[in-house]
């Protein structure tokens, strides 16, 4: 009886033994390991070229319309500068209403309304019209009486983009502009020296976004290059 349960008991471990797969050896997965970084380094060289490429046609899409910008930075008191279209810049529009955006050099677009009037208007959106499209933006007001009253309104990053595309999408078309307040509303036509203005920050906040996104590609594309290249290097040194 007892010889009967071995043999069966044997029968049983030598089918589990069969049908149990072998685990591969040290010698497969190394070269499994090494084909699969070959292919990594290939993705990663032709992502290199890629992104190489790109950024090559960006630039040379930025630096014209750059030509149209300044840059300008208080060392004292800002951690970023801003670039800003030459005919929108404050200095030279202290005394008139009108749209105005920047980029910052971390690439962030901000669009602000500047008022200047003999009363107050307490602005917190502004409304663009266009054929019979109507659409708003709120932002954040900052007011100060000289020998005017000037009222800043600050869209933030999504409702400044979202006025510039609105711009942007009726080029060709008169836009009115309302700056709409607590106590009373403003309105006057936008310029179209300023339309441009504004459409050709938009352009360029775009293209340093998509350019700063491509050398971030490229640079850690580098990385990984290195990595699987020292991993090959030190795999031929083992196999000697």
């Amino acid at each position: 009886m007892k010889k009967v349960i071995f043999i069966a008991a044997f029968s049983v471990f030598t089918l589990l033994t069969a049908c149990t797969p072998k685990q591969p050896s040290v010698a497969k997965k190394r070269a499994e390991k090494r084909a699969q970084d070959s292919i990594n380094l290939l993705m990663q060289e032709q992502s290199l070229r890629y992104s190489d490429s790109m950024i090559l046609v960006l630039q040379q899409q930025v630096e014209p319309l750059m030509k149209q910008f300044l840059y300008e930075k208080n060392d004292h008191y800002e951690d970023h500068g801003t670039y800003v279209h030459k005919s929108l810049k404050t200095a030279k529009n202290t005394s008139r209403c009108y749209l105005q955006a920047y980029i910052t050099d971390d690439y962030h677009l901000t669009a602000k309304g500047y008022y200047v009037g003999t009363y107050p208007l307490h602005i917190n959106a502004i409304a663009l019209t266009a054929d019979s499209l109507n659409q708003s933006f709120s932002g954040t007001n900052h007011t100060f009486q000289a020998d005017l009253y000037h009222e800043i309104l600050t869209l933030d990053e999504a409702n400044s983009t979202a006025l510039l595309q609105f711009i942007s999408a009726f080029a060709d078309t008169k836009l009115n502009i309302r700056f709409l307040g607590a106590k009373s509303t403003y309105r006057f036509a936008l310029a179209e020296q300023d339309k441009q203005a504004l459409i050709q920050t938009l352009r360029l906040a775009t293209l340093m976004k998509d350019l700063h996104q491509l050398e971030l590609q490229a640079k850690q594309s580098s990385l990984q290059i290195q990595k699987y290249q020292k991993r090959r290097e030190k795999a031929k040194i083992n196999e000697k």
